[in-house]
C-alpha cells in the first residue's frame, strides 16, 4: 500500500505528464499501441506473421531459454505463490524454516508471470511481428539470471543450516567447514559461468 503510494502512482502521473508534454495532448501510448495494432489492425501493412512468430523466436532471446532461462523463470513464479520467494534477498527457504510473522508475510501473487503472459499474448495477437516488440519480456531473462544466482546463495544457506541443526557446528566439524569451502567456491564459479556465458 505504501509503495503504491509513494512510487507506482506518483511514476503513473510523471509517466503521464511527460507523455502529455510530447505529443502535445493529454494520451496513453500503451492504449495507442493496442488500438492502432490489435483493434484497427493497422500493422498488417508492414508484413504479416503467424501468431506462433514469437514462439519459434523466443528460443533464441530468452536469456539462454535452453540451459536456464525459461525454467528458473517458471521456478520463480511457483516459489512466489509458495511464499518462498522474499524479493529482498532472495532468502525464502530461510524464511520458511525460521517462520513467517504477518509483518514479514511475501508476495504470493506471480506479478513477473502475469506480466509476461499478458504481454506475450497481446504481441501475439498482432498481425505484424518483430523481435524489437518483445525486448520487455526478454528483459525478464535477465531477472531469471539473477535469481538463479540468488536461489544458489539459498540453497548453500539451507544445506548449511541443515547440517547446522544435525550437530554439525560450524567452528569445530571439518564437514562443515569443507561444505561451507566447496558450496562457497560453487555457487560463486555457478554465478561467473551464468555472467559470462
Amino acid at each position: 500500500m505504501v509503495a503504491g503510494l509513494t512510487v507506482a502512482i506518483p511514476f503513473i502521473l510523471i509517466n503521464l505528464c511527460s507523455d502529455a508534454y510530447f505529443y502535445g495532448y493529454w494520451t496513453v501510448p500503451q492504449y495507442n499501441f493496442i488500438y492502432v495494432n490489435v483493434v484497427l489492425g493497422l500493422s498488417k501493412y508492414f508484413g504479416e506473421m503467424p501468431w506462433f512468430y514469437y514462439i519459434n523466436h523466443l528460443y533464441n532471446e530468452f536469456c539462454e531459454i535452453e540451459t536456464y532461462g525459461l525454467p528458473i523463470f517458471f521456478l520463480m513464479s511457483i516459489r512466489q505463490m509458495n511464499g518462498t520467494l522474499s524479493p529482498a534477498s532472495g532468502n525464502g527457504w530461510m524464511q520458511k524454516i525460521k517462520g513467517e510473522t504477518a509483518k514479514e508475510r511475501l508476495i504470493r501473487t506471480p506479478f513477473v508471470l502475469i506480466f509476461f503472459f499478458t504481454n506475450f499474448v497481446i504481441l501475439s495477437a498482432i498481425t505484424h511481428k518483430e523481435l524489437r516488440f518483445i525486448t520487455v519480456l526478454v528483459q525478464i531473462g535477465q531477472i531469471a539470471q539473477a535469481f538463479m544466482i540468488t536461489w544458489c546463495f539459498d540453497t548453500r544457506d539451507v544445506i548449511l543450516k541443515a547440517l547446522e541443526i544435525n550437530g554439525y557446528h560450524p567452528q569445530k566439524s571439518s564437514l562443515y567447514k569443507n561444505m561451507r569451502w566447496l558450496t562457497g567456491w560453487g555457487v560463486k564459479s555457478f554465478a561467473l559461468f551464468v555472467l559470462v556465458k
